[in-house]
């Protein structure tokens, strides 16, 4: 049975980051997959919205987390030579009464450091977007916000974690550069396991196991397995 530094559970957006950062480090790394491919179960159906950071409360993971992964988008993006667009958001209110919601999000905003926002009457909003409705009465801007591909974001970053290419005469195995298949039984051990399966996963049969630290000069061992 292979030990393994640690385990990722899950290639989807998070595994795959999470794998990027690991390949990074010294240590052997494992990232686990039920589907044939990357990006098969909740990445896949997210909004594709690069959200700007000013609903999360302030002083929680998320809400720091959020903002440091949208202001680190445009450098990622172009270093996994992957297309992003920051086109700004709005959230919109049509009562009057409602207007102090706008506030509050804005001020939670600026409290989770997020840059570029607006607070705009509903004239202002429907002149930067006519296609709003007349009842809208204000409207907070998030100029931060952004869209991008989800598969093309999981998959660059799987790509980059660990320089594999995808062999697409067996698409069911990742192979590495050296045209080897990587497809090993979900018998393994780690000291660490990150579970990033997302939702419903069917990992079975990983136990996790307590272990020294990453040793200092291990081979970093980083691709994609099937369930067996």
């Amino acid at each position: 049975m292979k030990q393994y530094d640690a385990i990722v559970v899950g290639a989807g957006v998070v595994g795959a980051a999470v794998a990027r950062e690991l390949s990074r480090r010294k240590g052997s790394f494992l990232v686990v997959e039920r589907a044939l491919d990357v990006c098969e179960g909740t990445s896949k159906a997210n909004s594709a919205i690069m959200h700007a950071g000013f609903d999360a409360e302030p002083g929680t993971w998320k809400a720091k987390m959020n903002v440091a992964g949208n202001q680190s988008m445009d450098t990622l993006s172009q270093e996994l030579d992957i297309p992003f667009r920051r086109v700004g958001a709005f959230v919109v209110c049509f009562a009057k009464e409602e207007l102090p919601k706008l506030r509050e999000l804005y001020d939670r905003g600026v409290a989770n450091g997020v840059s570029g926002m607006e607070l705009l009457t509903g004239e202002q909003a429907r002149a930067l977007e006519p296609n709003l409705s007349e009842e809208v009465e204000g409207a907070l801007l998030a100029n931060t916000s952004g869209i991008v591909c989800p598969f093309e974001l999981t998959l660059g970053l799987a790509e980059s974690a660990g320089n594999l290419d995808l062999d697409e005469s067996d698409p069911e195995h990742w192979i590495d550069r050296g045209g080897s298949a990587n497809v090993l039984t979900p018998a393994v051990r780690s000291n660490y396991m990150p579970g990033l399966s997302g939702y419903n996963n069917g990992i079975v049969n990983i136990e996790k196991y307590e272990g020294e630290p990453v040793p200092p000069d291990c081979e970093r061992d980083i691709f994609q397995i099937e369930e067996q």
